[in-house]
């Protein structure tokens, strides 16, 4: 213990001894070493400040892990507010967001949940209508499409009434849960209000959501061309801003080009995408969903004997979640093909 804290000491005030490692992982090293030398309060600041450092860096199961670890110490912690530069709400919303990421789907919801009775909708709605947008997002994820609606009615009636990103971000979650459900005419109205109203917020996030919805579900409606193209623009328009939003357009396209009879320009999509991930120290759910998106078209062009290379590891979050479901259908799909 003693030999653990000489050494958070020494890294904490000379940063320089470790080269040219990255500050996420500077921050992971100095998290590490508090908690084995047992200062709690030291190893609660730093775990914060680990998970999200490793967030912004899109490493979410690590930030996950220092999250979790700040929460189990934050009781035995006097001044843990001041320590960790949030609430213990915030540190749940952080923990909530990357349990998702990492495809642990079930500890999302719990996280958000617990985060949500922490906060008082009424002396805060804003904050409150934005955990329940979370809780929607992740309730989805999670198969429980019933409650994640019911979030979203929650958060909407929190937001003021008048236009605004949020409110905008609300349609878009709402038409994109009702258009994955196969409401899609419901789906085309609400991504279109959604996009008129991000358009005049000017936010492009959620511009390239709608654009995304409004895509797939006028495909689905027959719209292909049209919504090949809405979904191109998604894609070109989150390249420019947001990882997540491109990797949801790159799929919708891919599986809209697929339905199309174009599989392998389909396949082309999915393997431009990855390219552009290698960088990334974990995969998300997003993009390990993405990535077996691909192994689906593989299946269709008739490529069996790429595909065990081209499968993700052979876990992937946890047993309810959207992606780590598709996993497992797909390992077993490929068995099966092969004779196994």
């Amino acid at each position: 213990s003693a030999l653990h804290a000489r050494l958070a000491e020494t890294v904490d005030a000379r940063h320089e001894l470790m080269g040219d490692m990255p500050a996420a992982s500077v921050a992971g090293i100095l998290a590490c070493h508090w908690n084995a030398a047992h200062d709690v309060p030291r190893a609660l600041g730093a775990s914060v400040a680990a998970g999200l450092a490793s967030k912004r860096v899109l490493a979410f199961s690590e930030a996950q892990r220092h999250f979790e670890r700040a929460l189990e110490l934050w009781d035995r912690v006097p001044d843990a507010e001041e320590r960790a530069g949030c609430d213990r709400a915030d540190v749940l919303r952080h923990a909530a967001a990357a349990a998702a990421n990492a495809g642990e789907a079930a500890r999302s919801l719990a996280l958000a949940r617990k985060a949500i009775a922490e906060v008082d909708a009424q002396a805060d709605p804003m904050r409150a209508a934005f955990l329940y947008e979370r809780l929607g997002h992740y309730s989805r994820w999670a198969g429980e499409t019933e409650e994640g609606f019911a979030a979203y009615q929650q958060a909407m009636e929190l937001v003021p009434d008048g236009e605004s990103p949020q409110r905008a971000r609300l349609l878009e979650y709402r038409a994109r849960g009702l258009a994955l459900r196969g409401r899609f005419e419901d789906g085309v109205e609400g991504a279109e209000a959604a996009l008129a109203m991000a358009e005049r917020c000017d936010d492009l996030s959620v511009q390239a959501r709608a654009l995304n919805t409004l895509g797939l579900s006028r495909a689905a409606l027959g719209e292909i061309e049209e919504g090949i193209a809405l979904l191109r623009s998604s894609r070109d328009l989150a390249a420019e801003h947001r990882q997540i939003e491109k990797v949801m357009a790159i799929t919708n396209l891919s599986d809209v080009l697929d339905l199309a009879g174009r599989t392998a320009e389909g396949l082309a999509e999915i393997e431009a995408g990855m390219e552009a991930l290698r960088a990334n120290p974990e995969r998300t759910s997003y993009d390990t969903f993405m990535e077996l998106q691909g192994v689906n078209l593989m299946i269709k062009l008739g490529r069996l004997r790429e595909l065990e290379a081209a499968l993700p590891a052979p876990k992937f979050g946890d047993s309810v979640g959207t992606t780590p479901i598709l996993l497992a259908q797909l390992r077993s799909l490929l068995a099966l093909l092969v004779g196994d």
